[in-house]
């Protein structure tokens, strides 16, 4: 069985795997876009920095806003950068999918 064989059982179009890689890769842009480039640092102290954050040791809400930056600033990039790999690799295989 052959490569492209093995695409046509997916059942998608080339056209469709195309969209689907373009989909992934524009929302993945957007992520990154959003939330890669800021960070949030617990120093040593116990203080927790991030753009527009700022919540000290003891305070009542610390360790639920902490856990929000975490997924905002750690998880979300990880995330786009996934839809960018989807992206690429959807539209390597629509290299060999059947055009119609």
């Amino acid at each position: 069985m052959d490569f492209s064989a093995m695409i046509a059982v997916l059942g998608l179009t080339a056209r469709q795997l195309n969209a689907i890689g373009l989909i992934c890769g524009f929302t993945g842009a957007i992520i990154l876009a959003l939330w890669g480039s800021a960070g949030w640092q617990i120093q040593p102290n116990g203080y927790m920095r991030s753009p527009g954050c700022r919540v000290q040791e003891g305070e009542p809400g610390r360790e639920r806003a902490v856990f929000w930056l975490k997924v905002r600033h750690m998880v979300m990039p990880k995330v786009g950068l996934g839809l960018v790999a989807i992206t690429f690799l959807a539209q390597l295989l629509a290299l060999w999918a059947p055009s119609t």
